[in-house]
Parts: C-alpha cells; sequence; structure tokens
C-alpha cells in the first residue's frame, strides 16, 4: 500500500537522491528545506515497501486562487525512485496534491 504524509527534514537526502536518479531539475538540500517552511508549499513523499521515501511532489498554492472545486496549486517537481516507478507512486502523489483536504499537507500553517 502506498502510505502519503508530509515531507519533513529527514527525508530530504532521499529527496535529494531521487531527484538525481529521475534526472529532475536541479534543486539542492538548502531549496527543499526552505520549502518546509513556507505556508504556501506543500510538500508531500510517498512511502511503499522498504523505502521510506519512494517519491515525492512538491508545489504551492497559487494566492488568491479559490475555484467551486477548492484551491488551486502548481507542481514544481515530482519524482518516483526508478525502483518504484509504475506501481502507482507518482499518480497517487498528484491525487493527494490535488485533494480539496490539501490544507492538511500544508508544510506550515
Amino acid at each position: 500500500m502506498i502510505e502519503i504524509s508530509k515531507a519533513v527534514a529527514a527525508d530530504i537526502i532521499a529527496i535529494e537522491d531521487i531527484t538525481k536518479a529521475c534526472e529532475l531539475a536541479p534543486w539542492n538540500a538548502s531549496d527543499y528545506i526552505s520549502e518546509l517552511s513556507r505556508p504556501d508549499s506543500i510538500f508531500l513523499k510517498a512511502a511503499l515497501g522498504d523505502i521510506p521515501c519512494s517519491g515525492f511532489i512538491l508545489g504551492r498554492i497559487i494566492p488568491g486562487v479559490v475555484q467551486d472545486a477548492g484551491v488551486d496549486a502548481e507542481i514544481y517537481n515530482i519524482g518516483v525512485h526508478p525502483g518504484r516507478q509504475q506501481q502507482g507512486i507518482g499518480s497517487k502523489l498528484i491525487e493527494w496534491q490535488s485533494r480539496g483536504d490539501l490544507f492538511l499537507f500544508r508544510t506550515s500553517f
């Protein structure tokens, strides 16, 4: 089962490893750490099996944009550990990032 939760500072090394392995846009540890304290940041991780951080998604709420269905957000980075790809992790992360109860996963309030 895929478990989604907020990313925390202890996950940053694994997130950097995923970023490099997936050849994503080059964010470094300090970039990810700074997102943890942004009030508009949505930073989630996925756990599956023996890898506690199998994937992640990082986005931000778009200020002042409220739709009937909820709040708009942008995705800045998403990645899944190469050994865990094609198992629905990326889809689950996008699903949770776009949920109506998104405020439960904001990195700060």
